[in-house]
């Protein structure tokens, strides 16, 4: 039995464009970014799961209600097999420090914190040392690093970098990960 391999996605500003100032609150705003998306073609075809992990803050702050934010992911997911992309699973914090109700504002699960990384490794058998994370924020890879992903297999991104160039990373650092 060998644990599975993930590349760890962040939502926001790595799969889809961030609103400024804001939060995604219907499907129409839901617009795909292509910075990771070679990446995660990548790391599908050399066998890892592809996972998402991402704060949505915005129900906590009842700026949208949890049915909306699964019709966003549904969409989302559904836009990413249209590239090809398998989502093995998504995991999403609702947490936020200015919740209204204050059962949400502390949580262990929102990033920096690793809890969406653990469920995940939890769920789907996951050897975080085989893993990587791509997120746009720190938090993104303080979270990745406290579950256990090396600093050197996470990877902060921005909506303007290359496509080809985080797939490279990608591949060497796989590559390097199988040379060990």
């Amino acid at each position: 039995w060998q644990a599975g391999k993930a590349l760890f996605l962040d939502r926001d500003g790595v799969l889809n464009r961030r609103v400024i100032d804001g939060y995604i609150t219907e499907e129409a705003e839901l617009e795909l970014i292509d910075v990771a998306l070679d990446a995660a073609r990548l790391a599908q075809s050399r066998g890892l799961q592809i996972v998402i992990v991402t704060n949505q803050g915005a129900i906590g702050r009842e700026l949208l209600q949890e049915w909306q934010l699964l019709r966003i992911h549904a969409t989302l997911i559904e836009q990413l097999e249209g590239q090809g992309i398998q989502i093995a699973a998504l995991y999403a914090c609702p947490h936020h420090p200015l919740a209204v109700k204050s059962s949400l504002r502390t949580c262990v699960c929102r990033k920096p914190a690793p809890g969406l990384l653990l469920q995940a490794q939890k769920d789907l058998a996951i050897s975080m040392s085989h893993s990587l994370m791509i997120g746009d924020q720190p938090s993104d890879q303080m979270a990745a690093v406290a579950a256990g992903i090396s600093d050197a297999q996470t990877l902060t991104v921005t909506e303007g970098d290359a496509p080809h160039a985080v797939e490279a990373w990608v591949a060497t650092t796989l590559d390097g990960l199988s040379s060990n």
